[in-house]
């Protein structure tokens, strides 16, 4: 630390805070929604038609409950929690509300 009046001796404390800005917005998504499989990462979202499509994506920090995604999801999507191994890409579903 660059201390050019010698404000600060040996043995002293002072105390520091940083503030950091964050360059990558995350998106957050449920746990239960991620698949990982041997080539990486990926979430099932819904489209329009109610069809499942696998998208992969780069995982930020783990949360627990929530996960963030760095890339690979814009926002706003719909997302399969707890998918399953039999549930295919396009397949059509019926979904039903996440409890509040």
């Amino acid at each position: 630390m660059p201390n050019p009046q010698n404000a600060l001796h040996p043995g002293m404390y002072l105390q520091v805070k940083f503030t950091a800005i964050r360059g990558v917005s995350a998106v957050m998504i449920p746990s239960a929604a991620l698949v990982i499989h041997n080539d990486g990462a990926y979430v099932p979202i819904l489209d329009q038609q109610k069809r499942v499509h696998y998208s992969k994506v780069e995982r930020g920090r783990d949360f627990g409950a929530e996960v963030e995604v760095l890339t690979g999801l814009k926002g706003g999507e719909t997302v399969v929690v707890y998918p399953g191994d039999a549930l295919l890409d396009g397949q059509q579903v019926d979904p039903v509300p996440a409890p509040k």
